[in-house]
């Protein structure tokens, strides 16, 4: 399956808009680290579960990494949410579909919290 990205426009400028993703990525349990203003790294997860337990380690366990870009337009906020973790180490360890329903549920869940937050566009 091919990867796919997927992406949400928010009704903030660009770091109300970071703010909101930060604080609801750290609520799954993420770790974030920015290469530049519009560019982060969400990692979750444990790369031994993963390489000893392969799917098995259950999908919070399951060592994951997305990529989470943003781009501003208007007094909006479009974050495009990406796999950024590798294709081999997803092979090696068969955790591709774990990796692509954990991808699923972030961006739902992320989807969620900024409609809850009456700021979805």
């Amino acid at each position: 399956m091919a990867k796919k990205d997927l992406d949400l426009t928010i009704n903030k400028e660009l770091n109300g808009a970071k703010e909101i993703v930060d604080q609801l990525m750290e609520k799954m349990g993420f770790t974030l680290s920015y290469s530049n203003s519009f560019e982060a790294i969400a990692q979750r997860g444990s790369g031994l579960a993963s390489a000893l337990a392969g799917p098995f380690a259950g999908k919070n366990n399951v060592a994951v990494k997305f990529g989470l870009s943003f781009r501003e337009n208007s007094g909006k906020t479009t974050v495009i949410l990406s796999d950024a973790g590798s294709g081999l180490g997803k092979t090696l360890t068969l955790t591709g579909g774990t990796t692509r329903k954990v991808f699923e549920d972030v961006y739902s869940t992320l989807k969620e919290g900024i409609s809850r937050q009456d700021l979805l566009v």
